[in-house]
């Protein structure tokens, strides 16, 4: 990894670890940690790819009963999540290989972080390779072409959501929908990847009312690729 990409990812987290501590930012919303958390097994032995600050992590320790290792390239978030009970490493998941031995953990996350990455394949094949065989990865990514990103297009606009350039966020470098690229782009080119369950999901419940929500998972029912805001994937390693 660059100085330059190092540091980048590095002052993003600075950011958004100040927002947490001033309340700028929700770290309870997100679906992605809630279908997570539910597709693991209690007692597991996990690896969190892009593991931040821990707080997946540490849920999975106190809930679950897990053993929890991460990796990240941002040294601010790795000290956090040490804190938190996560076995934590540095790495760049997008280059290097990871620090375990093959065949190690029953599941690796990776929760909307691979949008962020200048070479995927090679972070989902290094997945594959720690994860025993049997196991499974668990994948979220933002879907690019959902109808908040297609109206804002409508008016002229390129989205925020579609960007993630908000402070503290980190930029996307590669963008997915529902039907089929993340499959097309990344798991067709990885030896040994089994999709065997695929979700649209929302993103962050809080945003809406209940009758909304209601609404909007039956649209999602009807027509996933218009309208999820995550996909949510679990990938057995076969």
């Amino acid at each position: 990894m660059s100085k330059q990409t190092a540091n980048y990812n590095n002052n993003e987290w600075k950011i958004k670890l100040a927002g947490i501590k001033d309340g700028t930012y929700d770290r309870k919303s997100r679906t992605r940690w809630n279908f997570a958390m539910k597709n693991i097994d209690n007692g597991s032995i996990v690896l969190d790819v892009a593991c931040g600050d821990g707080i997946f992590g540490q849920n999975l320790i106190e809930k679950k009963g897990c053993t929890v290792f991460g990796v990240d390239c941002a040294q601010i978030a790795l000290e956090a999540s040490l804190k938190k009970g996560v076995n934590s490493s540095y790495c760049d998941i997008s280059d290097d290989k990871f620090p375990f031995e093959s065949e190690t953990f029953d599941y690796a996350t990776a929760l909307c972080c691979i949008e962020h990455l200048l070479d995927p394949i090679h972070c989902v094949k290094e997945m594959l390779r720690v994860v025993k065989t049997g196991g499974k990865l668990i994948i979220t990514l933002p879907n690019a072409v959902n109808y908040k990103i297609r109206e804002d297009f409508n008016r002229g606009i390129v989205s925020p959501e579609l960007l993630h350039m908000k402070p503290g966020e980190g930029m996307h470098l590669q963008f997915y929908n529902y039907n089929s690229d993340f499959e097309t782009k990344v798991l067709d080119k990885v030896k040994g990847a089994e999709v065997i369950f695929k979700k649209g999901d929302l993103k962050d419940l809080s945003r809406y009312s209940p009758d909304e929500i209601d609404k909007l998972y039956k649209l999602i029912e009807i027509d996933p690729n218009k309208y999820s805001e995550y996909v949510h994937w679990i990938i057995k390693k076969v």
